[in-house]
């Protein structure tokens, strides 16, 4: 039990554990294994509904550094 609110399970402490940790295993990985291993996990979510054509977007940009100064990400994005 927490000591400060009387509550049995503290849900921000837990999400900072699973953050950390999914952080963790992502950071061990590769870039093009980390774009295959979120692209299943993409796959295995339900299909969402969207106004947007073509219903879900699903590219995904993975930069290893922050774009040069003073440019958009239109401008460095293939």
């Amino acid at each position: 039990m927490n000591k400060n609110t009387g509550k049995s399970f503290d849900a921000v402490a837990e999400s900072r554990k699973w953050r950390e940790e999914a952080s963790r295993v992502l950071d061990a990985m590769d870039a093009p294994t980390r774009l295959a291993y979120l692209a299943g996990l993409y796959a295995k979510l339900p299909p969402k509904r969207s106004t947007l054509a073509g219903g879900i977007h699903t590219s995904a940009v993975v930069r290893e550094d922050s774009p040069p100064y003073g440019t958009s990400v239109k401008e460095v994005t293939p």
